[in-house]
């Protein structure tokens, strides 16, 4: 998916784009060079964000049954994100790392949760679920048993 919002900001019609890949052995690509288009605008979505400043990439998880609720959100926020949406981990990108707090006040009240794929710093510790926080004190015990390492930085 890439939402309108981001579609506008890259240089693309005003609308959604879903993207969607078949695998099979049955069909043919009507349209080779529309594929390899719609490839390379995928491909290059996020430069084409940040060089509109949006250069922070967050990448929360929503049920995809709330999936609906956010991508609402996101458009009236005039957020720009693109992602796998059959995955429920969208990429919405800011300009301001702070203006993602509200987004993630948004994923917390659909159920949702902080991704990992990115990281969790000190502006994302406050949203973690309580047995991410678990999770990460085992791994913490683990690797880190006399705690030298971010102290008091994540849990």
């Amino acid at each position: 998916l890439i939402n309108r919002t981001a579609s506008k900001l890259a240089g693309l019609d005003n609308k959604h784009h879903l993207i969607v890949e078949y695998i099979g052995s049955e069909g043919n690509t009507k349209e080779k060079n529309e594929m390899g288009r719609l490839w390379k605008v995928r491909k290059n979505i996020f430069k084409d964000l940040a060089s509109n400043d949006y250069i922070y990439m967050e990448d929360p998880y929503v049920p995809f049954d709330n999936m609906g609720e956010f991508l609402i959100w996101l458009e009236k926020n005039s957020v720009p994100c693109f992602g796998p949406i059959i995955t429920g981990g969208l990429h919405p990108c800011f300009a301001n790392r702070e203006n993602s707090s509200l987004m993630y006040e948004q994923v917390l009240n659909l159920k949702g949760s902080v991704g990992k794929r990115f990281g969790i710093g000190l502006l994302k510790k406050e949203y973690l679920n309580e047995i991410s926080k678990i999770d990460f004190r085992k791994l913490k015990e683990t690797f880190d048993p006399a705690n030298v390492l971010n102290r008091g930085k994540v849990i």
